[in-house]
């Protein structure tokens, strides 16, 4: 049976493990001395940590705008506060260093080389606001970090051009734009997205965004993209172009995406001549309608996906006529579809065609291992499994059940290689999503035995654990 991970709160710091039957790991109930506590985690003790109630506090630690001494030398960290010491964002970003804003509101700002860190004194209580153009650009290898703020705008947020952006416990809030990348534009830049929030995004344009990337490397860890509305667009949340992207404890939810009239490749994921790496991703709730659809959450183009304990559920293509490629994924030319310990649930489309309602790929590979696809649906039979003949396609200890279709270009699996066809009983089947397998799932041990759960015994098929 797995260990369970509970993950609800992407923002919290704390993770709870438990063992298959809910019962806290048993060791030493001893009380430690006030001396030996570190009860931020921080990595350090009471008898050191001037604030051991706050992480961001400890010797040594980078100077953070919400803290007087955040490395406990006992000397206030050096900053400059806006408006009190200059009232001008982009003079106080030039002159580098830590820049502490007020509460208040900001207009946009640019940094053009250099390094500054960008903070709020009171965390969410400072906003800066793009009108007529971004809130942020950061060009000419310039270095910016931007924590505790929220950020707004209505003209594309955010446009990093050779250069570096963090993103650290930042809320975007809302940012509306008939633009490309109505969050982010990101050329030959690297980026960073850690516990962040972005929600109602909403864009309108025929391009690519509202997230795009080219020529760029991108990290995004525990972040929470929420509410997106898009028309039009290439990637309806996600755009990369010769891009490296890293994901972990990623959640995406209740993403509307409207083609149109026309026709959309890749509902959340438009990926070319990029490579997306991912774990404990989730993509929640997405509506697909307005015309064809080719990968309606993942679309490669020479591009590889490598998905680790990966849930996608409630995606729906709801027009009538819609062509629907590749429900859950499109993978084409040079690119390959990589997935271990992953759930695809309760999707659907009742459009007249469908054409490889979940996987379809034209090469060169398709890798499903402790893979459940359950409750996809056609009006009429359409291939589950959709790949041409050039395509390495290997499927092991994997689940199909109550689907509709075949395997177009692949035997039918089920039966060899650890493949079956049984429903798996998840915590939470529907909105709320919660895809661990619950007590009693038919799916509990059935994994590749090779692949073992943290309590040793064999890996279940399906998601590993609560990733949402």
């Amino acid at each position: 049976m797995r260990t369970v991970l509970p993950l609800l709160l992407l923002l919290a710091c704390t993770i709870t493990v438990t063992d298959d039957k809910g019962t806290p790991p048993t060791g030493d109930t001893g009380t430690p001395t006030t001396g030996d506590r570190d009860d931020d985690g921080d990595g350090f003790t009471t008898a050191d940590d001037c604030d051991d109630a706050e992480p961001r506090v400890f010797p040594g630690a980078a100077a953070a705008c919400p803290f007087e001494d955040a490395d406990c030398d006992g000397v206030p960290d050096e900053r400059l506060s806006v408006p009190t010491d200059e009232p001008d964002l982009s003079v106080a970003l030039a002159t580098g260093g830590l820049v502490c804003l007020e509460p208040g509101e900001y207009p946009g700002a640019v940094l053009t080389g250099g390094s500054a860190t960008l903070g709020a004194t009171e965390p969410g209580a400072a906003s800066v606001v793009g009108t007529g153009g971004p809130a942020l650009t950061v060009e000419g290898s310039a270095v910016l970090v931007v924590t505790d703020l929220v950020l707004r705008g209505d003209s594309g947020l955010l446009v990093v051009d050779d250069a570096s952006l963090t993103l650290e416990g930042v809320t975007v809030d809302g940012p509306s734009c008939d633009c490309e990348g109505a969050v982010l534009v990101a050329d030959d830049a690297t980026i960073v997205v850690r516990d962040t929030v972005v929600r109602d995004v909403r864009q309108t344009f025929d391009g690519e965004g509202p997230i795009r990337l080219d020529g760029s490397t991108a990290t995004f860890e525990r972040a929470r993209i929420e509410g997106t509305e898009v028309s039009g667009a290439l990637g309806g949340v996600f755009a990369f172009r010769r891009s490296t992207v890293t994901m972990t404890d990623t959640t995406i939810s209740d993403t509307h995406l409207s083609a149109a009239g026309g026709s959309m490749q890749g509902g959340v994921f438009f990926a070319v001549d990029s490579t997306i790496t991912a774990t404990r991703l989730a993509v929640l709730d997405t509506l697909l309608d307005g015309g064809g659809v080719s990968g309606g959450v993942f679309y490669g183009f020479g591009a590889t996906f490598d998905l680790e304990d990966v849930a996608v559920a409630g995606t729906t293509a709801d027009v009538a006529g819609e062509v629907v490629r590749g429900l859950v994924a499109e993978v084409a030319l040079d690119g390959a579809f990589d997935v271990v310990d992953g759930t695809f649930l309760a999707g659907s489309a009742t459009a007249d065609s469908c054409v490889g309602l979940a996987f379809e790929s034209v090469g060169p590979a398709l890798s499903l291992t402790n893979v459940v696809v359950q409750d996809y649906r056609c009006p009429s039979p359409q291939s589950l499994v959709d790949v041409a003949g050039s395509v390495v396609a290997t499927i092991t200890y994997s689940s199909f059940a109550d689907v509709d279709g075949g395997f177009d270009g692949v035997t039918d699996p089920v039966g060899t290689l650890g493949n079956v066809a049984l429903a798996g009983a998840f915590v939470s089947g529907t909105a709320p999503w919660d895809l661990a397998p619950a007590a009693g799932s038919p799916l509990i041990d059935l994994g590749d035995p090779a692949r073992l759960d943290a309590d040793g015994s064999p890996s279940d098929i399906g998601a590993v654990g609560s990733t949402f």
